[in-house]
């Protein structure tokens, strides 16, 4: 596999998926203009999943995109986290002013922003997966199993389990005790 340009291999799948992020951000909060009820409910569903898929799901196309492309691993995990990472600081973004310095550290452990890097770790890991087997598949001299990919996966797994179980339930109340006993 022959290793592309930067621009082409770490820059672009993560423009893609940053570029559609934003647009549907934008989309959806401006569809309230919209005054056909008809076209403003096809703009908020679409634009809703286009930043579900972008978000929490980005790094199945960025890593998948960024290997065949002859990326390294550390270059698939940062082109994935590009996205997630913007999204983030964009929540962060509304908090600053409201939240003393050591909420907005503690905000990290909240189960959006969390589950947010557990669900894309997930997809990094199940990416690496799937595009190893594919181009072992086709006869490249590839482990199917590597570390990197494996520790994503399992850290991935690991945390969006944690934030999953129980409905979610159990860790919000674990962070809000927690929460509660430093900042009140």
């Amino acid at each position: 596999m022959k290793k592309q340009t930067i621009t082409r291999r770490l820059i672009f799948p993560a423009a893609v998926t940053l570029g559609l992020m934003i647009i549907s951000i934008n989309a959806y909060d401006l569809s309230g203009a919209i005054q056909n009820v008809l076209l403003q409910e096809i703009v908020v569903y679409t634009s809703a999943i286009l930043m579900f898929a972008t978000i929490w799901l980005g790094p199945l196309f960025v890593n998948t995109l960024a290997f065949f492309r002859g990326a390294s691993f550390s270059e698939r995990m940062l082109a994935s986290l590009i996205t997630p990472v913007v999204w983030i600081a964009k929540t962060y973004a509304h908090f600053i002013g409201i939240y003393s310095f050591g909420e907005l550290v503690f905000l990290i452990l909240h189960p959006l922003i969390l589950g947010n890097i557990g669900v894309n770790l997930l997809c990094v890991g199940i990416s690496e997966l799937i595009c190893r087997h594919r181009l072992r598949a086709k006869g490249g001299a590839i482990r199917l199993f590597e570390a990197p990919g494996i520790a994503a996966l399992i850290a991935g797994l690991i945390i969006t389990f944690a934030g999953l179980w129980n409905g979610g339930h159990t860790y919000y109340y674990y962070y809000m005790d927690v929460y509660s006993w430093l900042f009140m």
